[in-house]
């Protein structure tokens, strides 16, 4: 006989504007695809294109977004500012903020490939663009170095079977 746990749902959270801090809300529709009002806006960098979170303007996460019963996205800045998206105001204190050329965009139809390609990279490096600059070096000394891998099995009783021990040269 199968049993079944009850799943109990302690905190329901929006976030407008993707990438900005969101808001717990108390009930949230559901709709095809997810909550309704979720990151229905987003930030469009200019200079690159692309639409762009967190990764590359974490300041983001210092901005607060909340969706109003009107249905107005506001959004908060450290200094207490509240503007209004839409507000064309918005787009040049966002990119204060920021340091750099952004404007917020609302979500529009799936269709709309274009509004869903990503920017070109900040650089011609790809690993280094990612963030992996120790991982390509790492990976030029792997295949390189006429002594590197050397490896070596062995087993250990305390965590398992076979294990293997990579080193490399210095």
């Amino acid at each position: 006989m199968e049993t079944f746990s009850l799943m109990r749902l302690a905190q329901i959270w929006r976030y407008p504007v993707k990438s900005m801090i969101g808001e717990q809300v108390s009930s949230i529709e559901v709709a095809e695809h997810g909550f309704v009002g979720d990151r229905h806006w987003a930030v469009r960098d200019e200079v690159r294109g692309g639409i762009r979170g967190a990764k590359k303007f974490g300041g983001l996460m210092r901005l607060r977004a909340e969706a109003a019963a009107n249905g107005e996205t506001h959004v908060h800045f450290p200094d207490g500012t509240n503007l209004i998206a839409g507000d064309p105001s918005l787009d040049a204190r966002l990119s204060l903020e920021l340091a750099h050329e952004v404007t917020l965009q609302s979500l529009p139809a799936a269709t709309d490939l274009d509004h869903f390609r990503r920017g070109e990279p900040d650089s011609e490096d790809l690993l280094t663009d990612c963030g992996r600059s120790s991982v390509a070096k790492m990976t030029n000394h792997f295949l390189t170095c006429p002594c590197s891998p050397r490896r070596s099995w062995s087993s250990n009783p305390l965590r398992g079977p076979t294990t293997m021990r990579s080193r490399f040269c210095s």
